[in-house]
């Protein structure tokens, strides 16, 4: 604090930094939850139900995300963090989780979708050849290509990874 009860600008971007990650936790924990019980479920509309509360939590999650990112390059600048290891080796982690998550999880459950005839998030469409669109038959395939245990391990580990390079900035 600059003068006694006010706050800094770094102070509000540090706010507004854990804030956002809680939101993308809260909007993700639908998705989460959603990927564990699609696992066992085998009845097309339930299935259907399950993948449109997980759509339904897409733009609070993906919102949620960019804040995370554009706070936490913010404070990398205003606090001078862009010239610590620990700051990018955070930032590799945020990139590396996603990039693993979402072939791991997303893509399967988007091609779910398709093969049930339901809308994509965000409006999306099916960008792929229509000879390997899927179809209604491949919906037991698909529910078994995606590995929720292993992304949640990912992203709990990966999380807890980033907050201790945050708080201990070790390098």
């Amino acid at each position: 604090m600059s003068r006694r009860g006010e706050l800094t600008v770094y102070q509000w971007i540090v706010f507004a930094h854990i804030g956002s990650a809680l939101v993308f936790m809260l909007s993700h924990g639908a998705s989460a939850a959603v990927a564990f019980r699609l696992r066992k479920e085998r009845d097309e509309s339930r299935i259907r139900a399950l993948l449109d509360i997980s759509a339904a939590s897409y733009w609070g999650l993906s919102l949620s995300l960019l804040a995370v990112l554009a706070t936490g390059v913010a404070l990398g600048i205003l606090g001078e963090w862009w010239r610590l290891g620990w700051f990018w080796a955070s930032l590799g982690l945020f990139f590396a989780i996603t990039f693993v998550m979402t072939p791991m999880m997303a893509v399967p459950y988007n091609k779910l979708r398709v093969a049930l005839g339901t809308d994509l998030p965000m409006g999306r469409r099916w960008k792929g050849p229509d000879e390997e669109r899927p179809k209604p038959e491949d919906v037991e395939g698909i529910l078994q290509s995606a590995y929720p245990i292993a992304a949640a391990w990912i992203g709990v580990v990966g999380i807890l990874a980033i907050l201790w390079l945050m708080m201990f900035k070790p390098f």
